[in-house]
Order: structure tokens, then C-alpha cells, then sequence
């Protein structure tokens, strides 16, 4: 959870049934900042692996939607038959320059699942644990300047929430062979240009064969559509099966979903 004067982020994984903490933040907003209005909302997740292990509202976007329904319209992104990403928003037309980046992978390389498992030089410590894979994986290079706090899990899975300045970062991986995946998310701003980079460095991290990004951009007089789209075109080693634009009210998203070439081994 990330909280800023403005406004709150809050991200989970499993099966937390995130929409059920929104009636108590708008009480506790109302309570202790005298906030008696939204500005805007934001609600979205990828479509679910196992969705019949998800909880109520969350066992499908029709009923997450109802139980919202008097603050959002709603998006599905993507395919709907291939993975794709669903989306909520309540927003008013006033908007601060905004970009959030997010890659979410699948089917992670044997060689990245093992990086993730507890080993005995960690002993009873997570967040020894978590400080080794961000060590030995690189991602510690991602922001050299970041505050990070990391954990790694017993016997696997690692979780890890980065500061830079006023802005953050989010990683959280799941390595079970079966289900193996792995998310970041930052809203720390890349120009177009440099967007590529950023994500060629994460997906060479996690080796997944299969990954989609998202890039949700303030739209303003000044803003090149052309670079925002060409800035998720085309990855060494991977095919792009879908790219779309979205323009909505002060806002551009850019999706692409991307599989691993047949003949690319990692």
C-alpha cells in the first residue's frame, strides 16, 4: 500500500478480495481527511488464472463491476479468449501528468523459477532472502538508487516495493512450476524512448514465454501518439500477438501481449 497526501495505491495478489476495502477507505477518508468526494478511481487486473478460486466480487468482472457500478466504466483489454486485462475508472476531466508502466508475465524460464526458492544461506530471514534475489537476479539495478524492501517467502515466492523520490515500484512473483508468473508495475516516469529499455531489463530478468504490457499515459496537447505506440512495438526473441490504444478522457493506454518466438530457447 502506497499512500501519498493525494491519493492511495493498493495492490494484492491470490485471493484477497481487494474491492470489499473500498466502502472502509471512503469511510476513513471521510472521517479523519474530510474528503467527501472522489476525484478519480482506477481499478484494474489481468484476467485470472484460476478464477474459480477467487472469492466474491472477484470470481468475475461482471459482478466486480456491479458491485462499483456507480463509479466506473469498464474496459476488457485484449482478447478476450487470450490474456487480457480488465479495467475501471471513475475520473474527472483535471488530471496531473500521469504514466504507469506494467508488465505481467507467464511461463517463466526453469532457470528464473530456482532464483526464487528459499536457500539454507537465508535462514529464517524473508527479507535476507529477498535482499540475495534482488542481488542476484539484477532487479536491484532497476532503480540503483531506490529505497527497497524485499522478502522471499517460505519455501518460494518473493514480493518487493521500491521508492524513488515520490514515486514507487512493484514486484511479486509466484515460481511454482504450474502457475509460475511475475509482476511489475511503476508509475516512476520513462520517456517513450527510453520505455523499451525499462522493459527489455525486466523481461530479461524473468524470461517468460509469454508477457503483456500496459502503459497508461496523461494525454495532453503535446503528447506524440506515434512514439507511445511505437514504445511497446517489437522485443528480440518475442512475437507481438496484439497491440491496442485505447484513448480515454485525459488518458491514452497502449496493451500488447507478446509470445516467445518457437525458435528462441532460453
Amino acid at each position: 500500500m502506497f499512500v501519498y497526501p493525494h491519493k492511495l495505491i493498493l495492490k494484492t495478489c491470490g485471493t484477497t478480495t481487494l474491492l470489499a476495502a473500498i466502502p472502509r477507505l471512503l469511510e476513513i477518508v471521510s472521517q479523519y481527511c474530510n474528503c467527501r468526494k472522489i476525484w478519480r478511481v482506477f481499478y484494474s487486473r489481468k484476467s485470472f488464472m484460476f478464477p474459480e478460486r477467487q472469492l466474491h466480487p472477484h470470481k468475475d468482472w461482471k459482478d466486480e463491476v456491479a458491485y462499483l457500478d456507480q463509479h466506473f466504466a469498464a474496459y476488457t483489454v485484449g482478447k478476450v479468449n487470450d490474456d487480457h486485462c480488465h479495467n475501471n475508472r471513475n475520473n474527472h476531466k483535471y488530471h496531473d501528468d500521469d504514466q504507469t508502466i506494467e508488465i505481467l508475465m507467464t511461463e517463466l524460464s526453469p532457470a528464473t523459477i530456482r532464483k526464487f526458492y528459499r536457500k539454507p544461506v537465508d535462514e529464517d530471514s524473508g527479507g535476507k532472502g529477498g535482499t540475495r534475489i534482488d542481488r542476484e537476479t539484477g532487479l536491484i539495478n532497476l532503480y540503483p538508487s531506490a529505497l527497497l524492501d524485499s522478502y522471499l517467502f517460505e519455501p518460494c515466492g518473493y514480493s518487493s516495493n521500491g521508492l524513488l523520490k515520490d514515486n514507487y515500484f512493484n514486484i511479486h512473483v509466484t515460481p511454482e512450476v504450474d502457475c509460475s508468473y511475475a509482476s511489475f508495475e511503476t508509475n516512476i516516469f520513462e520517456n517513450h524512448e527510453k520505455i523499451p529499455n525499462l522493459i527489455n531489463q525486466v523481461i530479461n530478468i524473468f524470461e517468460p514465454r509469454k508477457f503483456t504490457v500496459t502503459v497508461f499515459n496523461t494525454n495532453t496537447p503535446n503528447t506524440d501518439k506515434k512514439l507511445l505506440i511505437s514504445s511497446i512495438s517489437n522485443f528480440w526473441g518475442y512475437v507481438r500477438k496484439d497491440k491496442i490504444l485505447y484513448e480515454f478522457d485525459g488518458y491514452d493506454l497502449i496493451f500488447g501481449h507478446f509470445e516467445r518466438e518457437k525458435n528462441v530457447k532460453i
